[in-house]
């Protein structure tokens, strides 16, 4: 958080955490988050611009405290799915649980969505930013669904890319984008510096924080009705 051409403080807060998932059957599995570490920073930032940009691991303070104790219990939680051809599906959280933790482990889960399958296809797709768009010479490898997320049921662009390795242990690349700008259910945000006053870089960001869209980089093994997925890394536009 900070304020827009009025200072150079922000606050923020990050955590780190291992992710297990542990299947129970072939398709109940149980997501459960380990190893929790948290840190704040509430400093003047200038080396890099907060709302664009990473802001460096030095910069950052432990967080410890009730807070801190209050967070790592509800995180450790853990939370019971059903993993079905790539659909997460049927989850359930203790009932204790607050709803900002469920959520958090939600947006995990969220990450293993994987529709190669193709279900509810769209012929005719909006517009992705070119900035997130994966670019390809074979439209082929490429299609557009409809796909549930933790903001709703969203367009997601698939790109599959070659085959990396031979057939008898097939790997695959795939990048999926989110696109926010076409969802069943669009999240809207607004923001001002005071209820009184309006800040006008507010309004030129004017959130709609999720204008754009999301990317998901994966590392597949398996083919596309079977497969385990290796690692999955998130970036956000």
């Amino acid at each position: 958080t900070g304020i827009p051409m009025g200072s150079t403080i922000y606050s923020g807060m990050k955590m780190k955490s291992d992710v297990m998932i542990q299947f129970r059957s072939r398709s109940s599995a149980t997501l459960k988050m380990d190893k929790l570490t948290f840190a704040k920073i509430n400093d003047p930032i200038e080396s890099v611009d907060p709302t664009q940009q990473q802001v460096p691991a030095e910069m950052f303070q432990p967080l410890t405290g009730r807070d801190a104790e209050q967070m790592l219990t509800d995180l450790s939680r853990p939370i019971n799915f059903r993993y079905v051809r790539g659909n997460v599906r049927d989850i359930h959280h203790e009932a204790d649980d607050p709803e900002w933790s469920v959520n958090v482990k939600k947006g995990l889960l969220s990450m293993l969505e994987m529709n190669l399958e193709k279900r509810k296809e769209l012929r005719k797709s909006g517009a992705i930013p070119q900035v997130l768009r994966p670019q390809s010479s074979d439209e082929g490898s490429m299609f557009t669904v409809m796909e549930p997320s933790i903001v709703g049921e969203c367009e997601t662009l698939y790109r599959i890319s070659p085959w990396t390795s031979t057939s008898a242990n097939p790997w695959m690349h795939i990048t999926k984008v989110r696109n926010y700008q076409h969802c069943l259910d669009r999240p809207k945000y607004f923001a001002s510096m005071f209820h009184l006053r309006q800040c006008a870089e507010c309004v030129r960001e004017q959130s709609e924080p999720l204008r754009s869209a999301s990317q998901i980089r994966y590392t597949l093994r398996g083919n596309m009705r079977q497969f385990q997925i290796q690692s999955a890394i998130a970036e956000s536009n």
